[in-house]
C-alpha cells in the first residue's frame, strides 16, 4: 500500500537586532503544486521572472533592490508583493509558525554535553530558533512532513570535536529533503515568514527607531494568523 502524501513544512531565519527569529510555513499535500502556480503568477504579473528569489532584506534595501530583479518595484509595490504572497498561501491553506530569542538575554556562553565551552553568536541562535520553530509546527499538527529549508555553509564552533555547520546541527531532521527546481519559489514564502516577524516584533520593542516602510509588518502578520513562541534560556529546565 502506497504511504500517505506528507505535508510540506518550509523554514527560513531572520534576525532584527537584538531578536532572532525562525520562521516556518506549512502547506497540506494537495496544496504544494497550486501554491507554487500562484506564486508564479503573483510574480508575472509584477514582470519579475518565475525563478526569481524574494529576498525581503534586498526587497527592503533600497541599493540592493536597484540591483536585484526587482528594482522597477517602490516599497510600497514590495509591500503589496508581500500580502498578496500571504493571501495566497493561506488559500492554500497554509499555516505559519515563528520562533524567536532576545539575543540580549541569552547566554554568551554555553557548553553541550561534554563539549567544550563556546561562544554564543546569532548563527548559533539562528540553528536554536529554526528548531524551536519547526518542533512547535509540529506539535500543533503532527510529524507526517516533509522539511525544505536554504542551507547555510557558515561553519560554527558548537564545542563538539568537529566544528558543525549550523545547518546540519540544527536542522538535523531525517524529514529534511531538497526541493525541486521549479518548487524553490515556496522558500521566498519562509523567508517572508520569517522576515515579517522579526520586523513585527521590532515595531513593539523599539516603535521609536521604525521608519515608515517596517510599519505595515505588523499587519502582515497579522494577516498570516502566525503562532509565534519565544525561545529563552532556561539553565534549570
Amino acid at each position: 500500500m502506497a504511504a500517505d502524501p506528507l505535508s510540506l513544512m518550509l523554514a527560513d531565519e531572520s534576525t532584527g537586532d537584538p531578536f532572532v527569529v525562525g520562521g516556518t510555513l506549512r502547506l497540506p499535500p494537495d496544496s504544494i503544486a497550486s501554491a507554487v502556480q500562484s506564486i508564479r503568477t503573483i510574480k508575472a504579473d509584477r514582470g519579475i521572472a518565475p525563478d526569481a528569489k524574494i529576498h525581503c532584506r534586498i526587497l527592503f534595501a533600497g541599493s540592493a533592490r536597484l540591483k536585484s530583479p526587482f528594482k522597477h518595484l517602490g516599497v510600497g509595490d514590495c509591500h503589496s508583493l508581500l500580502t498578496d504572497c500571504v493571501k495566497a498561501i493561506l488559500k492554500h491553506d497554509g499555516r505559519w509558525v515563528g520562533c524567536y530569542v532576545n539575543a540580549d538575554l541569552y547566554p554568551r556562553e554555553l557548553r553541550l554535553l561534554e563539549g567544550d565551552m563556546f561562544s554564543v553568536t546569532k548563527k548559533h541562535l539562528a540553528g536554536l530558533v529554526m528548531i524551536g520553530a519547526v518542533n512547535e509546527m509540529a506539535r500543533i499538527t503532527d510529524n507526517n512532513y516533509q522539511l525544505a529549508f536554504d542551507p547555510d555553509p557558515s561553519q560554527v564552533d558548537w564545542g563538539l570535536l568537529n566544528r558543525t555547520q549550523a545547518t546540519n546541527f540544527a536542522r538535523t531532521d531525517p524529514r529534511s529533503i531538497q526541493l525541486a527546481p521549479s518548487d524553490g519559489c515556496l522558500l521566498d514564502m519562509a523567508d517572508i515568514a520569517a522576515y515579517t516577524l522579526a520586523q513585527s516584533i521590532l515595531c513593539q520593542y523599539s516603535p521609536a527607531t521604525r521608519k515608515p516602510w517596517h510599519l505595515p509588518f505588523p499587519d502582515l502578520l497579522k494577516l498570516m494568523k502566525m503562532h509565534t513562541a519565544e525561545f529563552a534560556y532556561t539553565p534549570d529546565g
